[in-house]
């Protein structure tokens, strides 16, 4: 295979492996279907009653706060927000 080829694959691959990326981060948010709001000047995901109880995150633009409520879902909650 030429050094062209295998750039390309490469190439091909990565952008397989990024576009699998973005469809999990969307995956969560479109089956939970959690809120969106503003929340001052932040966009707030929220997936539960309120904030203290529910999975949130915030940010500048709706990704953001995506991107934020997906790490907090896969955060082990301390022992002591039991």
């Amino acid at each position: 295979m030429s050094d062209t080829n295998w750039q390309h694959e490469e190439i091909c691959y990565q952008e397989k492996l990024r576009s699998l990326e973005i469809e999990a981060h969307y995956k969560l948010f479109s089956m939970l279907r959690p809120s969106v709001t503003m929340d001052g000047k932040k966009w707030c995901v929220l997936y539960g009653d309120n904030i203290q109880d529910g999975v949130c995150g915030f940010g500048d633009t709706i990704n953001d706060a995506i991107s934020e409520f997906n790490q907090a879902f896969y955060t082990p909650a301390r022992k002591e927000q039991l």
